[in-house]
């Protein structure tokens, strides 16, 4: 790994595995709407890889807004990808972060150039996908919009490390067709990672890897369990397990995300995160 690459090689090889996408500049943060206890959350899935060497810069771009938004941004991270997240052949790169889920969700989006995201999975014109420099505008236009549900969490971690959780979901105004998604996220796992940045050995071995999506918890793949229609006012309640026991997963770095899916416009309407141990 500790070889000298040449900022040429790097742009041959960022153009020949599939594109990555460079962050020109600066987020335009704009400051979060009032919270109170109705409010429309934001989620933002990244998709990315631990070889990939241009995703380090995109990964500091999340956690800034997520430093600034708080509670009000939800952020998953998919490794997702033959190009940048497949395992290599050195020790270094040998574990497989991928998940069904997420090559399911990275596959619809016909496999773009990393490092990219999607806010809410909202569509602009002909895409899903937004470059780290436009995730900012993105999840504050969808901040200001009206919440249509509103998402409780109830984890709850027996003495043998089963999860039992229970999401009620209230409907604030009538809704149809939507599709609830149950994922587990990781965070602060320590491993590999490439960075351009580092033009002379761009091979970090301790990288921290935040908000890594371990999987979906809930049926029906990556957008989840279909919901019957209901009212305003209705509160549907569903009841998930999972079994922590021999994953090697570290409990206190464990959150589970609840989000619920237009099933026409694959959208997101809620997202809410809720630590293991909370």
């Amino acid at each position: 790994m500790k070889s000298i690459i040449t900022s040429s090689l790097l742009i041959f090889f960022c153009m020949s595995a599939g594109g990555c996408d460079i962050i020109d500049n600066p987020i335009d943060i704009q400051p979060p709407p009032p919270n109170d206890s109705n409010v429309r959350n934001v989620l933002l899935i990244k998709y990315t890889g631990d070889r990939c060497g241009l995703c380090p810069p995109g990964n500091e771009e999340a956690d800034k807004l997520l430093s600034y938004y708080g509670d009000r941004l939800v952020v998953v991270s998919m490794h997702t990808g033959k190009n940048f997240a497949e395992p290599g052949d050195t020790p270094e790169f040998a574990y497989d972060f991928r998940t069904p889920a997420g090559e399911e969700m990275y596959n619809f989006l016909g496999k773009p150039p990393q490092p990219t995201g999607t806010v809410n999975f909202i569509k602009e014109g002909s895409k899903r996908e937004i470059s780290p420099s436009g995730w900012g505008a993105a999840i504050t236009t969808q901040l200001a919009l009206k919440p249509l549900i509103k998402i409780t969490l109830t984890p709850q971690l027996s003495p043998d490390s089963i999860l039992s959780l229970q999401a009620d979901v209230r409907s604030i105004e009538p809704g149809s067709n939507h599709r609830l998604a149950v994922y587990l996220i990781e965070d602060s796992i320590i491993y590999a990672q490439i960075d351009y940045r580092r033009s002379a050995d761009p091979f970090i071995p301790n990288y921290l890897h935040r908000h890594v999506f371990r999987g979906a918890i809930s049926r029906d793949g990556a957008f989840g369990e279909a919901l019957p229609t209901t009212q305003a006012g209705d509160t549907i309640s569903k009841n998930y397990t999972f079994d922590f026991r021999g994953t090697g997963y570290i409990l206190r770095h464990c959150s589970v995300v609840v989000a619920v899916y237009d099933d026409d416009t694959k959208n997101t309407l809620q997202v809410e995160e809720a630590g293991i141990l909370k």
